[in-house]
């Protein structure tokens, strides 16, 4: 709950610093072809912000995945903490760290992938 809630202040910020990026003059425009408010947001200041968010949201997302690594110290069951238990079964440390090593990084891996299509699709259509 912590972790979730300090994920979504960041969060909540880089949104708001993206939508505070965009340059009023965007609003001015629509507003003067006859867009209300509503349909100015979607149509036209959520797309530019979300290109404008995307990489620091993947960032955002990318940390959780890494921090959830301290969750486990408080006991909620997570891959660190099963790696521990495992662990202390097999006594066998080198084999069981690499492999939660391994799945922390295929995992932010995968997320880094992912921005980039998301970033990389947003912005063909940008130029």
């Amino acid at each position: 709950m912590g972790l979730s809630l300090n994920s979504a202040a960041y969060m909540s910020e880089i949104i708001r610093g993206a939508s505070l990026s965009i340059d009023k003059g965007q609003y001015e425009v629509a507003f003067s072809i006859g867009y209300s408010k509503v349909k100015t947001y979607i149509q036209i200041i959520l797309p530019q912000s979300f290109r404008v968010a995307l990489p620091s949201l993947m960032n955002s997302f990318a940390s959780i995945i890494k921090e959830t690594s301290l969750v486990s110290i408080i006991s909620i069951a997570e891959i660190t903490r099963v790696g521990n238990q495992i662990y202390a079964r097999t006594l066998r440390p080198f084999e069981v760290y690499f492999v939660i090593a391994l799945i922390y990084l295929v995992m932010t891996y995968s997320i880094s992938l992912l921005a980039k299509f998301i970033e990389g699709r947003s912005t063909r259509w940008r130029q």
